[in-house]
């Protein structure tokens, strides 16, 4: 018996689950309508978009018979190979899918010639009402109005993502009134190939990449090695997926060209960059990653980052290895721990931004890309198998602090010399609240021994593990960023280090060499924060003194710091605060007092 021959075929149902799967944004939608207003010849578009309704109308061929009714619009999906289609010179259209999209967000009048077609796929499903006897237009015009109606800031969103798609549309797109397209050809351009335009841009993280002018997705600059835009020329099409979201790279002749010319661009800036900026080391690290880098390349950059912000290249890093050094990363940025462990040669210590640009969150998976890279190369690379072994023996170390365990915990001092002017200040501010703050914490914690009986001097200095340290009699020390915060963010910055000072004094015992706090400590920390009204006004009153100090010695306030002084009048007087915090009498005492020395050791209160 001769086999059956029988067609697939694909139920309503699924097309309606189609439409609502495919939708993507309101401005893709829009975007579908501009490429087929190209693909049907029109040489400008307008489109008038609110908060409940649009109108968007072309100039175009239309469709103006029953005959392309049936073919083009009733129809999902159409052979586009057949010599009619190529005739009709598609730029875009592939699937004849994407007219549906507006559907899952409007209902939708068609007007063309002298039929009209209106689609409600919310109360008719996939019927629609047809007519052929309307008065005749040319081109196209679809109305609009939206299921759900938007927002004001909902259609400025709508308009700037679609100036993003459409941004270099081969023909005028208006929408309300004003042009959102570029002509490519006007544009200024880095180079212009026989396939594209392209534009790279070194400050922009990422590469957009349109196809003919219309949007198809935007490359982290890491993955292609430059930042900036690229163009397809007319008739010059990248070969995308269904959703035109992406680029079928294993198919497309086109981009792999593109691609092959970004790369040997990337490759010419770094060979002869002095300095390489972030997006060159983060390509070179994704170039790593994927094992696709240039031995040679790699040799000269210097895209391997200690914490001191010196650049090692890979064959650096392989020495250190094989000269036994211990290679670990940083604990967190800026740690003075990470540094004092680098400066003294204990060990060879990574950013932790090195780790994050490969994408991994410890050295043992950092070190093991490297390895994964160098095993590319076979027997007869002598240099890159001997840097494979090296790193196969290395001393890595995930946790800094085993690395270099004698070092944990140092407590210095900074001589008053060695003082920033804006140090001075904040000190200066903090030491006029001093003692209102040791009262506070005596109230929280009366202690019959007189704990609190004196006031501690106030010095600042450097620290791998506390943002303050006391020695519960004498002294309380601030780390020297901490001492930025006013100067950084103004009124909330002092507040952090009048509550830091606060916290210093609720210490029973030293907090040198510990950080531990048992319950009753956070219990009186909450209390005298939270239900004490007066360390707010304490806060403001060293934030004036802090001023006044800098107004006095020419110290130049930032942008945060004036904008705390706009209300803190109103703010002082309701709190009854002494508006009256010009008084600099002091300050010499303050000075002469700095200049002493100050024992860390504990003493009898």
């Amino acid at each position: 018996m001769n086999p059956e021959q029988r067609a697939l075929s694909i139920t309503g149902n699924t097309i309606y689950h189609l439409i609502f799967a495919q939708a993507g944004s309101l401005s893709k939608a829009f975007l579908e309508y501009i490429m087929n207003s190209v693909d049907a010849g029109a040489t400008e578009i307008q489109l008038t978009l609110g908060k409940k309704e649009f109108t968007y109308s072309d100039n175009g061929c239309g469709i103006t018979t029953r005959e392309e009714v049936e073919k083009y619009f009733d129809v999902f999906g159409f052979d586009h190979a057949t010599e009619e289609e190529l005739a009709k010179g598609r730029t875009y259209g592939q699937f004849g899918i994407g007219r549906a999209q507006m559907w899952a967000f409007a209902r939708t009048l068609w007007r063309s010639g002298r039929i009209s077609m209106n689609v409600d796929i919310k109360a008719r499903g996939l019927n629609y009402e047809f007519q052929e006897d309307c008065d005749a237009i040319t081109g196209m015009t679809i109305t609009g109005t939206f299921y759900e109606p938007m927002n004001e800031s909902s259609v400025i969103n709508t308009v700037s993502e679609l100036t993003e798609l459409a941004l270099y549309a081969p023909i005028p797109v208006i929408v309300n009134g004003a042009r959102i397209s570029k002509d490519p050809t006007q544009e200024k351009w880095t180079v212009e190939t026989d396939d594209a335009w392209i534009l790279i841009k070194d400050t922009k993280a990422t590469l957009d990449v349109y196809n003919q002018g219309i949007h198809v997705r935007s490359y982290n600059h890491w993955n292609v090695g430059v930042g900036g835009v690229v163009v397809t020329k007319p008739g010059r099409a990248l070969k995308l997926n269904m959703a035109r979201t992406d680029i079928l790279t294993s198919q497309c002749d086109l981009w792999a060209s593109i691609r092959k010319f970004l790369v040997k661009t990337t490759k010419e800036r770094v060979e002869r960059s002095a300095r390489l900026t972030d997006q060159d080391l983060d390509t070179l690290a994704f170039a790593t990653v994927n094992r696709s880098a240039d031995w040679e390349t790699l040799k000269k950059a210097r895209y391997i980052r200690d914490v001191s912000g010196r650049g090692l290249t890979l064959d650096d890093l392989c020495h250190r290895a094989a000269e036994g050094i211990i290679i670990t990363v940083a604990d967190k940025e800026g740690s003075p721990y990470a540094d004092r462990a680098h400066q003294r040669r204990i060990a060879l210590v990574l950013s932790r931004r090195t780790l994050s640009r490969f994408h991994v969150d410890s050295v043992t998976a950092l070190i093991e890309i490297f390895k994964g890279y160098l095993g590319t190369f076979g027997p007869g690379d002598y240099t890159q198998q001997s840097h494979l072994r090296a790193l196969n023996n290395a001393k890595i170390f995930d946790d800094l602090h085993q690395a270099a365990p004698d070092l944990r915990g140092h407590y210095d001092l900074t001589p008053a010399p060695k003082l920033t002017p804006d140090e001075k200040a904040v000190l200066y501010a903090l030491t006029k609240v001093n003692g209102p703050v040791r009262q506070l914490a005596h109230q929280s914690n009366p202690k019959p021994t007189g704990v609190y009986t004196r006031t501690r001097q106030l010095r600042a200095g450097d620290s791998d593990v506390a943002q303050a340290w006391t020695n519960s009699s004498t002294l309380i020390a601030f780390r020297r960023d901490t001492l930025k915060w006013p100067r950084q963010t103004g009124l909330s910055g002092m507040m952090r280090l009048v509550c830091l000072l606060l916290h210093e004094y609720q210490h029973d015992a030293g907090s040198i060499g510990s950080d531990l706090h048992d319950t009753d400590f956070y219990r009186r920390m909450h209390d005298t924060v939270i239900e004490s009204p007066e360390l707010h006004r304490i806060g403001i009153r060293a934030f004036r003194k802090y001023v006044a100090y800098c107004k006095a010695h020419n110290i130049k306030l930032l942008r945060l710091p004036i904008a705390s002084l706009d209300d803190l009048d109103l703010e002082a007087a309701a709190l009854g605060v002494d508006a009256n915090e010009e008084d600099l009498s002091d300050v010499g005492e303050f000075h002469a007092a700095l200049e002493q020395p100050v024992d860390q050791q504990p003493q009898a209160s």
